[in-house]
C-alpha cells in the first residue's frame, strides 16, 4: 500500500511539474508576442510608412508601440517635423528655432535668457519665466538665463526626446522616464518615479505628464486643482499654465482644470484641435485647418488670433501669443513692452534637423 501511495504521489508531482512548466511557457510566449513579435511588426510597419513619406500614418503606428526600441523618439521626430517645438513664448522673451538648427530670440534679456545665438543642432526649444532651454540633436540639453535653484543644471542630461520649461526645467527621456531641475518647493520636480510617459509640460509650480495609455499624472501645487487630472482619459497632448492645466483629447476636443479666472479654462466647445498651449492667464488652440482659437485674459490683445491662418505651431506667453506660419514666418499679438512680439522679420522658422 505504501508503494502505491508513493507511486501516486510521484505521478501527482510529475503532473504539477508539467502544468507549472506549461504555465511558464504560456507566459513566456505571451511576453514574446506582446513585447517583441507584435511590437516588432508594428515598428517595422511604421518605419516603412515613414520611408514612404506617409508621416501621419507612421506617427500613429509609432505611437502604438511607444516603449519598443526608439519608437518614442520617432514620434517626436515626426512631431518636430510638423512644427512642434519651433517657437517658445516665455514671460517677456520669445525664442524661435530656425530650419538649420540655430536659434533666434527677442525680448527681455536681463538674465541672458536670449543669449542663444551660438546654439547649433537644436531640434526643439522652450522658454520659461527667465530662462531658455534647447534640445540638441544628440539628445542632450542646453540652457541659458536665470540659474536660480539650479533650473539650468541640465548639462548631464542624455537621451532626452522632449523638454518643457516654466520656473523649472523638465526632460522626457527616450525610455519614458522623466528628469527635472529647479525649484522643488512644492514638489513640482518629484518625477523620478514616473514611467511610461510620452509627453511632459511644466506649469508655474506644477508638472504634468502624459502616459502611454492616454491618462495623465501631475505633481506640485494643487491649490487651484490644477493637478486634478486623474480622471482624464484618451489624452494625446498636455499644456500646463501658471495655475491651470489643459489636455487635448484624441477626438480633437479639449479639457481643462484649475484656476478659471477670466475664462482660461472655457474650452469645452472647442473642436478639431490639433495642438494646445497654455500661458499664465490664457489658453490657445490650433485647429486642423490652420486657424487658431483662444480664451482667457486678453487685456493686451493676447487672444486676438481669430484672423490667423496657415498656422502650424503655437505658443502662449504671459501676456502674448505667438504662431508659426506654414511659410516659416511668425506672427504675434499681445503685450510688446520689451520687444517680445518683434518677430515680423523672422524667416525660416521650422525644424530641419532630426534627432540622432
Amino acid at each position: 500500500m505504501h508503494l502505491e501511495e508513493e507511486k501516486t504521489w510521484n505521478i501527482k508531482k510529475l503532473l504539477i511539474a508539467i502544468v507549472s512548466a506549461a504555465a511558464v511557457l504560456v507566459v513566456a510566449l505571451y511576453l514574446l508576442m506582446t513585447k517583441v513579435i507584435i511590437p516588432g511588426g508594428q515598428y517595422r510597419e511604421a518605419k516603412a510608412l515613414l520611408a514612404e513619406g506617409n508621416h501621419a500614418a507612421a506617427a500613429e503606428s509609432f505611437a502604438k508601440v511607444v516603449g519598443y526600441k526608439d519608437a518614442l523618439k520617432q514620434c517626436y521626430i515626426l512631431k518636430y517635423a510638423q512644427g512642434e517645438g519651433t517657437v517658445a513664448a516665455g514671460h517677456a522673451h520669445v525664442v524661435g528655432l530656425k530650419q538649420d538648427g540655430t536659434v533666434v530670440a527677442e525680448g527681455r534679456n536681463y538674465d541672458n535668457q536670449c543669449d542663444v545665438s551660438n546654439w547649433t543642432d537644436i531640434v526643439a526649444i522652450e522658454a520659461g519665466y527667465s530662462h531658455t532651454a534647447g534640445l540638441k540633436r544628440d539628445g542632450t540639453v542646453v540652457a541659458v538665463g536665470d540659474i536660480s535653484y539650479g533650473r539650468c543644471k541640465v548639462t548631464d542630461w542624455t537621451d532626452i526626446v522632449a523638454i518643457s520649461v516654466a520656473s523649472h526645467t523638465v526632460g522626457l527621456k527616450q525610455n519614458g522616464t522623466v528628469v527635472a531641475a529647479g525649484s522643488n518647493a512644492v514638489k513640482q520636480c518629484n518625477v523620478s518615479d514616473w514611467t511610461d510617459i510620452v509627453a511632459v509640460s511644466a506649469g508655474g509650480a506644477h508638472t504634468v505628464g502624459l502616459k502611454r495609455d492616454g491618462t495623465v499624472v501631475a505633481v506640485g501645487s494643487n491649490y487651484f486643482y490644477q493637478c486634478d487630472v486623474n480622471s482624464w482619459r484618451n489624452i494625446v497632448a498636455i499644456a500646463a499654465g501658471e495655475l491651470h492645466t489643459v489636455g487635448l483629447k484624441q477626438d480633437g476636443t479639449v479639457v481643462a482644470t484649475g484656476n478659471n479666472q477670466d475664462g482660461r479654462c472655457n474650452v469645452v466647445d472647442w473642436t478639431d484641435i490639433v495642438a494646445i498651449a497654455s500661458g499664465c492667464y490664457h489658453t490657445v488652440g490650433l485647429k486642423r485647418d490652420g486657424t487658431v482659437v483662444a480664451t482667457g485674459l486678453s487685456t493686451t490683445g493676447q487672444c486676438d488670433v481669430s484672423d490667423w491662418t496657415d498656422i502650424v505651431a503655437i505658443s502662449a506667453g504671459t501676456y502674448y501669443t505667438v504662431g508659426v506660419k506654414r511659410d516659416g514666418t511668425v506672427v504675434a499679438v499681445g503685450r510688446n513692452d520689451e520687444g517680445q512680439c518683434d518677430v515680423s522679420g523672422w524667416t525660416d522658422i521650422g525644424n530641419g534637423v532630426a534627432l540622432d
